[in-house]
């Protein structure tokens, strides 16, 4: 069992690396010019339109505030996203992807997911909803460590 427990690690960050390249290649293809962790932050503003502060959102993403700060400066800098006064608490501010940010969001998603259905097609459904299962189990209990 050492030898299964210890393969874990590599193989989950051997399909990451595998998975960003390719997506990297598709979304270049496609004339998209952001990387898969711009994707997953414009990702994460898109399901909580309106609701999340910069902070939130560095703490959802686990990135140091700093970093996220120059990456949510940078979106501003190229209209994908704004800064708008909480309706919940006018001394924080929430950012709202502009309809510019959720016209790449969407063109982006629609390849990622084009991806995702091309590299799953073989995979039968209850071992993949298995696979899900047990990643969000590891990924939980990695995150209380």
């Amino acid at each position: 069992m050492d030898n299964e427990f210890s393969s874990i690690g590599p193989l989950l960050m051997g399909a990451m690396t595998a998975l960003s390249k390719r997506t990297r290649a598709r979304l270049a293809a496609a004339g998209i010019d952001i990387t898969p962790d711009q994707f997953a932050l414009l990702d994460l503003l898109s399901r909580h339109e309106g609701r999340l502060t910069q902070s939130e959102l560095a703490d959802m993403r686990d990135k140091d505030k700093s970093v996220l700060m120059r990456q949510t400066d940078h979106f501003e800098a190229l209209g994908l996203v704004t800064r708008s006064v909480s309706s919940e608490d006018r001394r924080k501010k929430t950012l709202v992807l502009t309809p510019q940010g959720r016209r790449l969001h969407a063109e982006a998603k629609a390849l990622i997911d084009g991806l995702m259905l091309e590299l799953l097609r073989d995979v039968p459904p209850q071992k993949l909803q298995g696979f899900l299962k047990t990643l969000a189990e590891i990924r939980e209990k990695a995150q209380q460590s």
